[in-house]
């Protein structure tokens, strides 16, 4: 009874273990969509572009975080970039795709060097609502 008892806890436990691994899979799912990538990056206060924005004011940055975040931030704008947009003209939206690449990319060199005032000066630019709406005008 106790073999059976003690296997049976085991099994339990995988289980769970199991079930948690695919819960924590799917909440590091990486996005395919415009939708997700823009909610990624900018939709609530745990996204990336607010969520870096709070974490580079600080004092001593925790650059280790910043750097998988900017890193995160290129990826996620790249499969954007590989997307049609619901509306507009598809030139415009490669134009503008690349051009938030870039600016992404320059994130990403900015915290690759731990470069606190250009780090902060390129998410500024990322978040900067006239570039925002210029594409959500168009494609939206």
């Amino acid at each position: 009874m106790k073999k059976f008892a003690s296997a049976l806890a085991v099994l339990a436990l995988a289980a769970v273990g199991f079930v948690a691994s695919g819960v924590l899979a799917a909440d590091d799912k990486s996005p395919t969509t415009i939708k997700e990538v823009m909610a990624k990056l900018n939709k609530g206060a745990t996204a990336l572009c607010p969520a870096m924005g709070k974490q580079i004011k600080d004092e001593k940055p925790d650059w280790d975080v910043i750097q998988k975040e900017s890193k995160d931030f290129v990826a996620s704008v790249t499969v954007m970039t590989k997307q049609k947009p619901k509306k507009g003209d598809p030139g415009s939206w490669e134009k503008l795709t690349t051009a938030y690449l870039a600016d992404a990319k320059t994130l990403d060199e900015a915290a690759a060097k731990k470069d606190q005032p250009a780090t902060v000066a390129a998410l500024k630019k990322l978040s900067d609502n006239a570039n925002c709406m210029a594409c959500h005008k168009a494609h939206r």
